[in-house]
């Protein structure tokens, strides 16, 4: 900084993202509000200040992070310790360096799943185990896709569950809900398209492509075969709603892709209470999210 002024460019001392504190490695990296929040969603908060209270210097705290003879990360436990402090401090910078350039940062969760999002990546490039076929796929460019799920238990009960994500694989919106009296397990598939549907409507969102693991519902939805199941009530009601949504298409997708959906619908049921988000997912379903935006 000294340097720059010395060549008579213009240079400020008060961080550009809080405007409060000075700004220096410490600063940026570790006692910036946003820095902070950022810590407290990879579930680091409790580890930075033990660190920040060593020393001043914010590389002397960097090393110390570094040379923590923990293993694992706090949230997700596939990936190191060391790896979410190294692509989180340098998450943390670029974001600092984008906000001067005038672009808009994520907010801090997103900035977390980011963050878990590069470093299973790189586990995964690190490891020799074998890729997963089964992989959610991203919508295309300026597209929606709703994923939606069942839990059918043998008393016709359970519960249902929806995802919204966008492009780039954020998660939007989604909202789980209980049901009884369901007749089948496709009868409940159908309910859980029409929960996705209904959310859909409620947030305003076309160009949506919705997807299930029920190949019966998707082809019924296609027209690809007959509706004559106890879901035919069930889907006449999707379809009013998809006129209403505009641009709408079905995609039948395997388990495996499908499980955010899968384990949003398992929780609902296990807790017996409704869970729903705007923005920010629950932390149950970040492992599965992570998993779906990784490249490994």
């Amino acid at each position: 900084m000294s340097v720059l002024a010395n060549r008579h460019i213009p240079v400020f001392g008060l961080c550009p993202i809080c405007k409060r504190g000075a700004e220096d490695l410490k600063h940026l990296m570790f006692t910036c509000d946003r820095a902070k929040e950022v810590w407290l969603s990879l579930g680091l908060q409790e580890t930075i200040a033990h660190a920040e209270a060593l020393d001043r210097s914010g590389c002397v705290i960097l090393e110390s992070l570094l040379r923590d003879k923990r293993r694992k990360s706090a949230i997700l436990k596939h990936i190191g310790f060391q790896e979410i402090i190294l692509v989180g401090s340098w998450y943390i910078w670029w974001q600092r360096r984008e906000s001067v350039k005038g672009e808009v940062a994520a907010s801090p969760p997103k900035s977390a799943l980011a963050i878990h999002a590069i470093t299973t990546n790189y586990a995964g490039a690190s490891s020799a185990g074998q890729i997963t076929e089964e992989k959610w796929s991203k919508p295309c460019h300026n597209m929606y896709k709703m994923n939606g799920d069942a839990c059918f238990m043998e008393d016709r009960c359970g519960a249902i569950a929806a995802v919204l994500r966008n492009h780039h694989g954020q998660a939007l919106d989604g909202s789980s809900s209980l049901v009884s009296h369901v007749r089948d397990a496709p009868s409940a598939e159908a309910m859980a398209l029409k929960n996705g549907m209904m959310l859909a409507d409620q947030l305003g969102c076309s160009n949506i492509t919705f997807e299930s693991d029920c190949l019966e519902i998707i082809l019924a939805c296609k027209g690809e075969v007959d509706i004559l199941g106890p879901y035919s009530a069930i889907l006449s009601d999707c379809f009013i709603l998809a006129q209403r949504i505009g641009s709408v298409s079905y995609a039948h997708c395997p388990r495996g892709a499908n499980q955010v959906a899968h384990k949003l619908a398992r929780c609902c049921y296990d807790s017996n209470s409704v869970i729903s988000w705007d923005n920010d997912p629950p932390q149950f379903i970040l492992a599965e999210l992570v998993s779906d935006v990784s490249l490994i």
